[in-house]
């Protein structure tokens, strides 16, 4: 039986990513790329030849992980160093007059924070009942400009994944950067569609203060007015740079996590439960550590409540062939991408292949139009 300080050091590992960015920065020069080394490199090969862990907790072990507390001091830390790593951004373009090089390097490095580390975190908190868990959150989505994620994923994508309403679900053949658009936009609008519902069927005025997107608006001007005060134009433009990055890294975790895992329609025109099916896995060490579990994703969508320390393998989830980053890394080239995954993917949604001339059309077809 494993003690929860047993459970909770590996994801000490998570801080690796935090850390090389602040070196990297540090360093200056070519140092500026580590983390893009580490992330998109060094991680991948690590993977390649270690080993996947499908073990899951006993019942006492869950009970006694589920309610240690060191799990989310983690979470908390890494927000931490998310805001140090920004105002060290900050510094690093004020201080030391970086080159070209460096300041691409710098821009990609804190864009990986955000996107890889805080959103993810954001994430697992969100999920959180604490309120004050919550409401870090969305203190670490403010600082990316991503908001709205905290509306369209709890309301909208848990409800209506591995359907066409999910602008987080990605089409059998519609490539990583066809989906970022249609996700990034789309996880707005939708946050926009799921706060008008709420107020009309409250009997309330959509545009007020009570419309959780109208206060958001205020707070991302506002807190972006205020960067754009302190900093100068330039300097503020890498920032959003940054959080560009980040918005797409989330769409690609998006783009992986679902890829072609549509929900059927029943004889009596209901769509199916989610299930395990619905989402792709990996239990690749690393990953999980690294990620706070969201590799174990089917169990997180079962389970949406329950903390990323007790997630489960789930044996008839699908699996991915390699580690999360490498799968990224894959989605990042298209014919790679889909070469791996849409046999795949046909094969657990038992879509007939001879129904499919291209499966990589320049627009996309509607999901249904791929269901037997």
């Amino acid at each position: 039986m494993k003690s929860p300080e047993e459970k909770l050091f590996p994801y000490l590992l998570s801080y690796t990513i935090p850390l090389v960015i602040i070196v990297g920065i540090g360093l200056g020069d070519f140092w500026t790329f580590l983390p893009v080394a580490v992330t998109f490199g060094i991680i991948p090969l690590l993977e390649r030849y270690s080993k996947t862990d499908t073990s899951n907790p006993n019942k006492y072990e869950e009970l006694q992980w589920k309610g240690h507390s060191g799990f989310t001091y983690i979470l908390y830390g890494h927000g931490i160093l998310q805001f140090l790593i920004i105002f060290t951004f900050f510094i690093y373009l004020f201080e030391y007059d970086p080159s070209t090089l460096e300041i691409t390097g710098a821009t990609l490095s804190v864009g990986i924070m955000m996107g890889v580390v805080g959103n993810n975190v954001a994430h697992e908190l969100l999920h959180h009942s604490e309120a004050k868990d919550q409401v870090f959150a969305k203190i670490l989505l403010t600082t990316s400009n991503a908001l709205h994620f905290s509306i369209d994923h709890i309301r909208g994508h848990h409800i209506t994944v591995g359907t066409d309403a999910d602008t987080s679900t990605a089409r059998i053949g519609e490539s990583y950067y066809h989906f970022a658009f249609r996700n990034i936009f789309g996880s707005y609008a939708n946050g926009w569609k799921l706060e008008a519902q709420r107020m009309k069927k409250n009997g309330l005025e959509v545009v007020s203060l009570q419309n959780t997107m109208v206060v958001f608006l205020f707070v991302s001007i506002f807190y972006n007015f205020l960067l754009l005060l302190i900093l100068d134009v330039e300097y503020y433009f890498y920032y959003l740079l940054s959080t560009i990055v980040a918005l797409f890294l989330l769409a690609a975790s998006n783009y992986v996590n679902h890829y072609g895992l549509f929900r059927r329609e029943l004889e009596d025109k209901t769509i199916e439960p989610v299930g395990a099916q619905h989402s792709w896995n990996s239990d690749f060490k690393l990953s999980r550590w690294l990620l706070f579990e969201l590799t174990r994703h089917s169990d997180h969508h079962l389970n949406p409540e329950r903390p990323y320390q007790i997630l489960r393998h789930i044996e008839s989830a699908p699996q991915h062939p390699a580690g999360f980053a490498a799968m990224i890394l894959k989605a990042f080239i298209p014919p790679v991408w889909f070469n791996v995954m849409n046999g795949r993917a046909l094969a657990i949604v038992r879509i007939k292949t001879d129904e499919i001339i291209s499966i990589t059309p320049p627009a996309p077809k509607k999901s249904n139009d791929f269901l037997d």
